[in-house]
């Protein structure tokens, strides 16, 4: 257990930082990791920043940066919706008609939105892609009675899921909810064809490397065990789990390196 983030510093040369419960909660930065990504910079530390979002990374650093998170403050952010966008431009190259769950981010999806159709219809649909979870849907039983005769049609006709935020759950100082990954799981246990982008998936990992130079002395910070430090673990990179929205319940059960119950200096 950290008394603050100062203590490991010196141990490497990178870092990787979740967005969501680490730095924000979709408002404002939080002023303890704002002041640690300020002393990283001074340090001439490496800084990404990942996110389970659909949000492309332009869209993903426009809203940091008016929620108080400077640019010159990290190298890159890269987010599950540019994975999922990339797997699309590069699977689907005629126009194609998606059955899309939560259209909000779907219109922000340049080049893609314009190409490819979405169908209110699962019988003319080629592909689901779910990219939130609606408001109404608050529980897994939501989801099945809202959904179910939906995946059965598209399972029949054997549409694979593209799911842009795998997370299950999203912890909050306010309270759980629930995520795409939650359905993505759903229709994947209905028999359906799930194809899910972000963490804790090795890609969003290794691009991210690569973006940093591929270092030896990396750290990985995260809120999720599930996501981050399975994510990190899975890459051998050293996890830093912050606690506050779980408790310290989770130190017995992850894997982490080191735990902090928030991100501070």
């Amino acid at each position: 257990m950290l008394k603050g983030f100062r203590e490991i510093v010196k141990m490497y040369d990178s870092f990787i930082f979740d967005l969501w419960g680490v730095l924000y909660e979709g408002g404002p930065i939080f002023e303890d990791a704002l002041d640690v990504l300020i002393r990283l910079n001074s340090l001439n530390k490496t800084v990404v920043l990942i996110s389970n979002s659909p949000y492309s990374n332009r869209g993903c650093a426009n809203n940091l940066q008016r929620y108080g998170l400077k640019k010159e403050l990290y190298k890159s952010v890269f987010t599950a919706g540019d994975l999922c966008k990339d797997y699309i431009k590069r699977s689907y190259k005629s126009p194609q008609n998606f059955y899309v769950i939560d259209s909000y981010y779907w219109d922000t999806w340049e080049n893609i939105n314009t190409y490819h159709k979405i169908s209110e219809n699962i019988e003319e649909a080629d592909a689901i892609l779910c990219l939130a979870i609606p408001k109404n849907i608050k529980t897994l039983e939501n989801i099945q009675s809202q959904y179910d005769h939906v995946f059965s049609k598209a399972i029949a006709c054997n549409l694979p899921f593209l799911c842009a935020n795998p997370d299950i759950f999203a912890p909050s100082s306010k309270k759980l909810q629930i995520r795409p990954g939650l359905m993505s799981m759903h229709y994947q246990q209905l028999g359906g064809r799930v194809l899910n982008f972000g963490k804790p998936f090795s890609k969003i990992f290794t691009e991210s490397l690569k973006l940093l130079g591929n270092p030896k002395r990396v750290l990985m910070t995260g809120d999720t065990g599930y996501t981050d430090i399975n994510g990190a673990l899975n890459q051998k990179i050293d996890s830093l789990l912050i606690t506050k929205s779980y408790g310290d319940s989770q130190i017995f059960t992850s894997k982490a390196n080191y735990f902090s119950p928030i991100l501070k200096w």
